[in-house]
């Protein structure tokens, strides 16, 4: 518009050229400026290049000093973000392939579920185990899923006979043990930030919340059945930090959107992969969305929904195994196995698609340099 509007006065100065060079400059900072921005996951550093054990299970501690990687035989390292270097590694005597990593929110424990129902909790600050269960000698035979309680009390496990387990972190004890026919044998696991709702998946069910401690049923999150109950299937959990919504990944390449108080769902992308999503992490402010399968992962603006970024892996022999979001959510820790064994940080440059938009004083300014300059 600044442009038009004195294209005339250009024609009529003097000095075009110089008149036509301060219009070329001044239009092309206008354009910058209402430019849009596009979303990019730029590459930062490779924090292992070459590993002997493919790593599948990584996580940022929750002051975002350390990334917790576990490996396929058994051993959670500890990565300094800093000085991006290992500072330690924890291992027991059973070289058993770790499938859930959790690190409690006062960033003092990690919590690892391996195969064989075996969890082991370790003391960062004092570098050593802090305490092990063989869960299969339990009751409710092996755990196979976990979550830490926001206020960094407690376990909640889900096991292979339906049974939830409650462990007390710093005593050590199985507090509680609660048998659950809604509890699936490869359920996910999730805990609202308020410390008020537990949020499992069932395969035939669908997605049940229960009061956090008494188990008791509050919603079951279901939609209109798919076309089996392979395509039901819950691949991924994640909630958003005001304690409002779920979100999960499933075998039918939908993400969904749940409300956990009305146990509405809100919103479905349909077709948000090319194949069944085993993967979400969300930014800590509720505003991206990262999803992934074995060989692709993506980003989205979940405000909008809108599709920010797509990345393949490499090939189809690499696949991406977990990521996590550091709390700042500047940078993004992805493990992948397969070809390349890596754990590697990338910064996280997500910006919202929508024009900025100029306020009006902005364009008066610079319109009335710009006359100056015709003048």
């Amino acid at each position: 518009c600044i442009r038009d509007r004195y294209m005339g006065k250009l024609f009529q100065n003097q000095n075009k050229m110089k008149s036509l060079i301060l219009l070329t400059i001044v239009c092309y900072l206008a354009s910058i400026a209402l430019a849009e921005k596009k979303p990019a996951l730029t590459f930062d550093k490779v924090i292992i290049g070459k590993l002997e054990q493919p790593h599948n299970c990584v996580v940022f501690t929750n002051d975002g000093k350390y990334i917790v990687a576990g490996d396929l035989v058994g051993v959670v390292s500890l990565y300094n973000v800093e000085q991006r270097r290992i500072v330690h590694q924890f291992s027991t005597r059973f070289p058993y392939t770790i499938l859930t990593l959790r690190v409690t929110p006062n960033s003092r424990y990690i919590v690892a579920l391996h195969s064989f129902g075996l969890i082991t909790v370790w003391d960062i600050e004092l570098r050593q185990l802090h305490f092990k269960v063989h869960t299969n000698k339990l009751e409710g035979l092996y755990a196979t899923n976990l979550a830490v309680t926001p206020d960094s009390k407690f376990i909640i496990a889900t096991s292979a006979g339906r049974w939830i387990y409650v462990f007390n972190i710093e005593t050590k004890a199985l507090v509680q043990s609660v048998m659950s026919d809604q509890v699936d044998l490869y359920a996910q696991i999730e805990i609202t930030a308020d410390n008020k709702y537990v949020i499992i998946s069932d395969d035939q069910t669908g997605i049940i919340v229960q009061k956090l401690y008494s188990f008791t049923e509050v919603h079951i999150l279901s939609y209109p059945s798919a076309p089996s109950n392979d395509d039901n299937e819950v691949k991924s959990l994640v909630l958003t930090s005001d304690s409002k919504f779920a979100i999960t990944g499933q075998e039918d390449k939908a993400i969904r959107i749940w409300n956990i108080v009305s146990g509405e769902l809100v919103h479905v992308i349909k077709d948000a992969h090319n194949e069944a999503i085993t993967g979400l992490t969300l930014t800590s402010d509720n505003k991206f969305l990262i999803s992934f399968t074995f060989h692709n992962l993506r980003i989205w603006n979940l405000e909008t929904k809108e599709l920010l970024h797509n990345q393949d892996s490499p090939n189809r022999l690499n696949i991406f195994m977990q990521a996590s979001i550091s709390p700042d959510n500047k940078r993004v820790v992805i493990a992948t196995y397969g070809k390349q064994k890596s754990v590697t940080l990338y910064d996280l440059n997500v910006y919202s698609t929508a024009q900025k938009t100029l306020e009006l004083e902005e364009l008066e300014e610079l319109e009335n340099e710009f006359e100056s300059l015709i003048n």
